[in-house]
């Protein structure tokens, strides 16, 4: 299957949009639901079994995997999408009824805060810092080497 996929690649050289179509399409196959049976049983070509083995094993593989496919999906499917939607129902719930009065609650009382916090900074810590420099900017700083 590789091997294939590659020699196309290589017949591609030189186009690209050729090789990006061909990219995108082998990106839309992979798959985890696609697992075949050479995948699972890694018997080399040289040395396989009897071919009533082999042609059983493969049958009996792929019939077990489309059945337990269809039986967890039947017993799986809904109450996973019952959970889901629960869960993204109280997620929504939340984000309207909670998260987002809470936002604009801080986005309305912002505007007084910065008012004050504004001329706090103004009256104490701006002429303090400004006093402090002023004081400082009298050191001189000298390196003697020996």
């Amino acid at each position: 299957m590789l091997d294939a996929s590659v020699s196309d690649l290589r017949r591609l050289q030189g186009n690209d949009e050729q090789i990006q179509r061909f990219l995108a399409t082998a990106l839309r196959n992979i798959s985890v639901s696609k697992v075949d049976f050479e995948d699972i049983i890694a018997e080399p070509i040289s040395t396989h079994s009897f071919d009533r083995v082999w042609i059983s094993s493969h049958a009996v593989f792929e019939l077990v995997k489309y059945i337990f496919y269809r039986i967890l999906t039947t017993f799986l499917a809904i109450p996973m999408a019952f959970i889901a939607g629960i869960v993204f129902g109280i997620l929504s719930c939340i984000h309207i009824w909670v998260v987002m009065p809470v936002i604009q609650g801080c986005m309305m009382t912002l505007p007084p805060i910065h008012v004050i916090w504004t001329s706090l900074t103004d009256m104490f810590i701006g002429p303090f810092f400004f006093s402090l420099g002023r004081c400082l900017s009298s050191i001189n700083v000298k390196t003697v080497q020996n």
